[in-house]
């Protein structure tokens, strides 16, 4: 194997750490639809989430389409209020 495909392996592998870094700090598309859908826009009282972490949600997903990703605080943030609202989600 010659020196220049060795060099290609080893990008290769590093872009695909740094994608798999990426993509754990970002918030997948599912569970963001399924958390804004929590939220009744209609009547916002009867909604099954505050209105706190509906805007949390909604301000992160808006911050990751600027930046490539969020920090590791605002990931906890985010999965933490998943975590909640699926736990009371028993339909």
């Amino acid at each position: 194997m010659s020196s220049i495909e060795k060099a290609l392996i080893y990008r290769q592998n590093k872009l695909s750490k740094t994608q798999l870094h990426i993509k754990k700090h970002r918030i997948p598309e599912g569970k963001y639809i399924w958390l804004c859908s929590l939220w009744n826009e209609t009547e916002p009282e009867k909604s099954e989430i505050t209105l706190y972490d509906y805007k949390a949600v909604r301000d992160m997903w808006s911050q990751q389409h600027k930046k490539p990703m969020l920090s590791k605080r605002q990931m906890t943030l985010f999965n933490s209020i998943y975590e909640r609202y699926q736990r009371a989600d028993m339909r």
